[in-house]
Parts: structure tokens; C-alpha cells; sequence
């Protein structure tokens, strides 16, 4: 069902009782292209509180705008800053078992974006990240 007037409108003749879903949000991003042979990748982690349970997700983006692959992966309970530190290590490792060169990481988490740009990640992280680099 798409919530369309024609199949709500059917479904009220018939006397079914319902509740329509949900409305997806949409969303829309824009970034520059990384250059020939290399890689983007753009990260997101959450949690629905702090911490609770939590999840990730990865995109990866070559030269021309192609979608290479995603990832998305649920972490159980996190707090949001590990969320999105652990969806920069997870991307990083998808990206080298691919043998895929990486021209930068993109994440919405400025705190996450700092901490790995110091070398001063969590460090509950600190060997997942030894790894993936």
C-alpha cells in the first residue's frame, strides 16, 4: 500500500480498518567527486539516545559518482560519539577489503571528524581503528 487515495479509498469501501504507514522521509546530498581511482566515503552513525541502541551506515562513491557499495549495520547500545567514530572505522575497513583507495571520509560528527583527525580516538576504539588503517 502506498497510502494513495485509490487504495485508501478501496480499502474504507470494504470496511477495512486501517492505519496508513508512515510518510518516508527523503533525503538529499550533494558532495564533490574524489579523483581518478580514488574513493568517497560518507559516514553516519546514531543512537536513539545516550547511550541505547544504535546503528551506522556507510556509502562509497567512486570518481564518476557511482555508488560502489554501502553498509549499514545496527551496534546495540552506544552512545552517539561512538556511533559515528565506530561508522568511520567500519567504512575505512570495507574500503581496504576492497582494495579501494580512499581519497577522504566524509561524517556529519565534527567531534568524531576531530578525534580521528588528532589521533585521539575513543579508546575502546583504539584497536578496531589500528586495524582498519
Amino acid at each position: 500500500m502506498n497510502n494513495s487515495l485509490a487504495d485508501l479509498s478501496i480499502l474504507h469501501k470494504i470496511s477495512i480498518l486501517l492505519h496508513p504507514g508512515k510518510q518516508l522521509k527523503v533525503s538529499t546530498y550533494f558532495w564533490e567527486l574524489p579523483i581518478h581511482d580514488e574513493i568517497m566515503i560518507n559516514t553516519d552513525g546514531a543512537a536513539r539516545g545516550n547511550p541505547r541502541k544504535g546503528g551506522i551506515r556507510c556509502i562509497f562513491n567512486d570518481s564518476e559518482g557511482k555508488v560502489l557499495g554501502s553498509l549499514v549495520q545496527g551496534l546495540g547500545l552506544v552512545t552517539n560519539y561512538t556511533a559515528e567514530c565506530k561508522a568511520i572505522i567500519k567504512g575505512v575497513e570495507l574500503a581496504a577489503s576492497n582494495g579501494w583507495l580512499i581519497a577522504w571520509v566524509e561524517s556529519d560528527s565534527m567531534s568524531a571528524v576531530k578525534a580521528f583527525n588528532s589521533d585521539n580516538i575513543p579508546w575502546t576504539l583504539e584497536a578496531e581503528w589500528a586495524t582498519a588503517k
